[in-house]
């Protein structure tokens, strides 16, 4: 079992990349908004006007970046979900502001759906 993570810059291909890995049977995917460290510096960087500010904040909205992250049952799979976003991709992985794209080994995992059956799990109040 891996985690798959892809950041996608070119926010407009979410949709065929989501699809895509749902035709293969990678269902259940999260997508964050996330942004790079560079965008992040560089909207703090100096002290800026009220009306600046507010144009500012109002294109960040570009700058995010969707961080996919999926788990895939082996080798395989996870060869083949790479290679698909790679051709949704136009296979540009490897220029400059497209995006990354990484697996992690899962060595052990417990499914959300067995959370109800494990006795002694309780919500903590926490407030």
């Amino acid at each position: 079992m891996y985690l798959m993570v892809t950041v996608l810059s070119e926010t407009r291909r979410l949709k065929a990349i989501l699809k895509a890995l749902n035709n293969m049977g990678i269902e259940g995917s999260v997508v964050l908004d996330s942004m790079g460290t560079n965008s992040l510096q560089n909207s703090y960087s100096d002290y800026k006007p009220f009306l600046e500010s507010s144009l500012i904040a109002i294109s960040e909205k570009t700058r995010y970046k969707k961080t996919i992250i999926s788990t895939v049952t082996d080798d395989t799979m996870v060869e083949q979900a790479m290679d698909k976003i790679q051709e949704i991709l136009g296979h540009d992985l490897k220029k400059p502001n497209v995006g990354i794209m990484f697996t992690i080994p899962m060595l052990s995992f417990v499914e959300g759906s067995l959370l109800d059956s494990y006795e002694s799990f309780e919500l903590q109040d926490w407030s």
